[in-house]
C-alpha cells in the first residue's frame, strides 16, 4: 500500500529542516505552492521527474524519498470513540468482526482519541454523534489527518446535517449491527485497501 501521508511528511520535514517555506520549495521545482501542499498532506502524489527534483532541493537521495511511499503499516487503523462503556464494548466487538484484518482501537476521551490519531495514521474513526463536543472532534481529526473517513453514529438523524458539513463518509443509527457497518465501510467517502 503506498503511504501518500508518510510520503508527504517526510518532504514537510526535509523543508522545515532546510528552513524553506512551501513557497520557497515550490519555486525552486517550478510548481505552484498549492501542489506542494497537496504533497505535503498527502493529498496529491508528484512524478518521478518531481520526485528527483524534490530529492535535490531537498538534499536527499531519491530512494529515500521512494522508500516513503511504499512504506505501509502492517494493518490499517480504525478507531472508536465513545464515552459509553458497554456501547464502546459493542462497537468494538462489532468493528473486530466485520474488519478482521484492521486495527481496532477503542477511546472514550476525545483527546485520547486526538493523541493517538496524531501519531498513527488512522483510515476511519466511528464516533458517537450524540456526544457532546463529536463534532469538535471530528474537525480536529481530520484537520491532523485529511484523510480520515469519520463515520457518526446516532440514536435519530438530528445530527446529519452537521455530519454533511463536515463531509463525514457515514452516519449509522443504533442499534448497531454487522450489516450496517459492513455497508459503510464498503462505501467509504476515502476507501482503504486492505481494510476488508
Amino acid at each position: 500500500m503506498l503511504s501518500l501521508e508518510a510520503f508527504g511528511q517526510r518532504i514537510r520535514t526535509l523543508r522545515l529542516e532546510r528552513n524553506l517555506s512551501q513557497q520557497q520549495l515550490a519555486e525552486l521545482i517550478y510548481v505552484s505552492r498549492k501542489t506542494v501542499g497537496n504533497w505535503e498532506a498527502g493529498n496529491r502524489l508528484p512524478d518521478i521527474t518531481m520526485v528527483s527534483r524534490l530529492a535535490d532541493c531537498l538534499g536527499v537521495e531519491i530512494c529515500e524519498l521512494i522508500d516513503k511511499l511504499n512504506e505501509s503499516e502492517a494493518r490499517a487503523c480504525v478507531i472508536a470513540v465513545e464515552e459509553n462503556a458497554p456501547a464502546l464494548r459493542e462497537e468494538l466487538w462489532l468493528l473486530h468482526e466485520v474488519l478482521p484484518n484492521a486495527e481496532v482501537s477503542g477511546f472514550r476521551k476525545a483527546e485520547d482519541a486526538l493523541r493517538f490519531a496524531k501519531e498513527k495514521p488512522v483510515s476511519a474513526v466511528f464516533l458517537n454523534a450524540d456526544a457532546e463536543g463529536a463534532f469538535r472532534l471530528g474537525e480536529e481529526l481530520v484537520a491532523c489527518r485529511p484523510r480520515t473517513n469519520l463515520i457518526f453514529i446516532s440514536t435519530n438523524d438530528e445530527h446529519a446535517a452537521e455530519a454533511m458539513r463536515l463531509h463525514a463518509s457515514g452516519y449509522l443509527r443504533r442499534p448497531l449491527s454487522e450489516e450496517a457497518i459492513r455497508r459503510e465501510v464498503h462505501e467509504l467517502r476515502r476507501p482503504v485497501r486492505g481494510l476488508v
